[in-house]
């Protein structure tokens, strides 16, 4: 049903997964029209790799976590698109963060009215309205603040997602660890303001 490409959002987030499994994938076409052949490469073990923190809630480990990477946080992950959604989600939990999903505008505004976050992760284009109107309404009423994750990247929504309540304007495709970045800054300017009090 599609008339126009993708946004690339599923390349970029087969590439994470694959190097994150230290695979490689690489893509080849003939032209347009001709298809495409995408080769994913990856080594296989006969036991789980141990190099993997394992997340732990114990007050020391997480004040050691906080220096190295984004810490555990509550994340309210606001998205459509049902895949981006369920990746998002799995790889947010694997870094240890506690993530409670939402699809739309409403969704968003009930989940925040039952539960408590340090962020909202959001998309713009949202079923029932727009990222915008939910950061702004979740600012409003509970002084939250978000990353926008999207594909609206001109200059005009850049400056809308600011006044919203966004911090930071992510165009997709993003890769996670871009994504991961955001999250370490947020947290460490978060925790930076709290200090001058």
């Amino acid at each position: 049903d599609h008339r126009f490409g993708g946004l690339g959002l599923g390349l970029a987030i087969s590439k994470t997964i694959v190097e994150m499994h230290g695979g490689t994938i690489s893509a080849e076409s003939a032209g347009r029209h001709k298809g495409a052949k995408f080769t994913v490469k990856i080594c296989t073990c006969d036991a789980a790799p141990t190099n993997l923190k394992k997340p732990s809630r114990s007050a020391s480990d997480r004040n050691e976590e906080l220096d190295t990477q984004a810490g555990f946080m509550r994340i309210l992950l606001v998205d459509d698109h049902e895949n981006t959604l369920s990746v998002l989600t799995r790889l947010l939990k694997r870094d240890g963060h506690t993530v409670v999903c939402a699809r739309s505008v409403e969704g968003g505004k009930k989940a925040a009215a039952g539960d408590l976050f340090d962020v909202v992760v959001s998309d713009i284009g949202l079923p029932d309205g727009t990222g915008y109107e939910l950061m702004e309404a979740l600012r409003t009423a509970y002084g939250l603040r978000g990353i926008a994750l999207t594909g609206y990247g001109t200059e005009n929504d850049h400056r809308l997602s600011q006044e919203a309540g966004f911090v930071s304007h992510l165009t997709k495709p993003v890769t996670f660890a871009h994504l991961q970045a955001e999250l370490l800054r947020f947290q460490s300017s978060t925790r930076n303001a709290s200090h001058q009090f």
